[in-house]
């Protein structure tokens, strides 16, 4: 016997999912039965009932239960509503392509028959809100709903069990109370359908001046605002808030440049990369995934631009930032200095305890570089061992010169460029300094002072800063926006050993 799949759009693969292993099912306005089935072949239900209150449509069914060859295993019966079902003859009901004051009042008809029901699987094509007020009103409650799109419009699918509970608030029972607590990726083109809708009315009720005065009219108005709130991208603004919250800009040295380097504050955000540099493969990519921020340890401007030249490397990426209104935002020698900043995290990963700033500034835990101890001590070589796979580098720079006598137990270390702060670890009494961009009398000095002094490179010793600054700003993200936060970790290097 020929045999067809059914092909479930987004929607309907999403009522699918919500349907439980192995229940007795009814699909009550089945249409053409494509969900029935989609539901009987895959085994996920033991008996199934497909019903439509008109023929037209149950004939239509009738044809492609036949062609998929599952005549026998679905039963199709003509009837209005919860009518064709007798009580406990199914556990689940669904509900799927009408409007929602349709369905409750579908469900309100035949108490005998839902009384019996363990889930009811709903996907309102309008009134969601007045679907789930009578949901509550009946004794039930939501415990999972969904949102999914199909033909260029968002559906929501809800599944309700058995169980009185408290009735939610106003604007979650329009948009769905599991959904605003979920907040899945389709939420803010949820939120805009229903804005839209509003505004249509809005519209239409200013046109009478009757209307205009009406408690209704207040009602949309007031529906309308609490929309809009929930609504409320972050801002370009909002991140930088975050930001200063922990790396404030006056903890830079005077020659930086961090900040708002490219963009308007007011620029609403939904996806952040978070880099070490920012390169002009890092912004394609940007352009490519619709990036609104990108924040970045190194200043893409640092220092006074005198021309913007596009043929240049440094014009190209400023013009392709611009063309894609893409916002870049830098935290250099304030993230270094910053509590939990760069070198606190360099400290940590190097296993350094009773840490204190190399270079303090005035603000308590503060200031470029670090200075610990390590639990044990170690060996030279253990040590340059414990380095490079704490870094995750091959190699690195010995400077000062080898001395397999050497103990080390007392380490200061300074991310990216630190080599002018060998004299100050000299001074604490380290035994070794980790740093980069070590230069050949840089080693003199350290070779003079008799300290091992190691050059893990300057991308090391910072990019490992990249992941604990993205969980910061995520962290710092209101729970209401749904926004993506990206750490982008480079692969390669400027400078390699070869």
């Amino acid at each position: 016997m020929k045999r067809v799949q059914a092909n479930l759009d987004g929607r309907l693969r999403q009522v699918a999912a919500f349907v439980p292993p192995g229940c007795r099912a009814a699909d009550i306005g089945t249409d053409h039965a494509y969900l029935s089935i989609a539901l009987a072949a895959a085994g996920q239900v033991t008996r199934m009932i497909a019903a439509d209150k008109n023929e037209g449509p149950l004939e239509a069914a009738k044809r492609t239960v036949a062609e998929a060859g599952f005549e026998g295993r679905i039963e199709l019966r003509l009837g209005d509503g919860l009518a064709v079902l007798r009580p406990g003859e199914v556990d689940t009901v669904i509900l799927a392509g009408m409007g929602g004051e349709l369905m409750a009042a579908i469900l309100r008809a035949r108490p005998e028959v839902v009384a019996d029901l363990r889930t009811l699987i709903l996907q309102p094509m309008a009134d969601g809100e007045e679907l789930r007020r009578c949901i509550y009103e009946s004794g039930w409650h939501i415990d999972c709903e969904a949102l999914a799109e199909a033909d260029g419009r968002i559906y929501e699918i809800l599944r309700a069990v058995p169980g009185r509970e408290k009735m939610p608030s106003a604007i979650e029972l329009c948009l769905g109370p599991c959904i605003l607590r979920e907040r899945p990726p389709l939420l803010q083109a949820h939120i805009d359908a229903h804005l839209e809708r509003l505004e249509r009315i809005r519209r239409g009720m200013e046109a009478s001046e009757r209307a205009a005065a009406s408690e209704r009219y207040g009602e949309i108005l007031e529906r309308i605002q609490a929309l809009e709130a929930r609504r409320q991208r972050m801002r370009v603004s909002d991140i930088m808030g975050i930001m200063e919250s922990f790396a404030p800009k006056r903890l830079a040295e005077e020659w930086d440049n961090p900040g708002l380097l490219v963009g308007s504050p007011a620029k609403e955000v939904r996806k952040v990369y978070v880099t070490l540099d920012i390169t002009e493969e890092l912004i394609e990519e940007a352009v490519r995934e619709e990036v609104d921020m990108i924040v970045a340890h190194h200043p893409l401007l640092f220092r006074a631009v005198k021309s913007i030249r596009t043929d240049q490397p440094l014009g190209r990426m400023l013009q392709k930032l611009l063309a894609a209104d893409i916002a870049v935002f830098a935290a250099h020698t304030n993230l270094d200095a910053a509590v939990g900043g760069v070198n606190d995290v360099l400290a940590e990963r190097l296993g350094l305890r009773n840490v204190v700033p190399l270079q303090p500034q005035e603000e308590e835990g503060t200031g470029l570089g670090r200075m610990g101890e390590l639990s044990e001590t170690l060996s030279e070589r253990d040590f340059i061992a414990r380095v490079k796979a704490s870094l995750g580098v091959a190699s690195l720079r010995l400077a000062g010169g080898s001395n397999p006598a050497r103990r080390i137990r007392k380490v200061a270390v300074c991310g990216g460029s630190g080599a002018e702060f060998i004299r100050r670890a000299v001074f604490l009494g380290a035994d070794a300094y980790v740093t980069g961009d070590v230069k050949y009398h840089d080693g003199q000095l350290a070779k003079e002072n008799d300290i091992l002094v190691l050059d893990a490179g300057h991308k090391p010793t910072e990019e490992l800063m990249v992941g604990p600054l993205a969980d910061r700003i995520r962290k710092g993200i209101k729970e209401t926006e749904n926004i993506t936060v990206t750490a982008k970790i480079r692969t390669d290097d400027w400078l390699i050993t070869v």
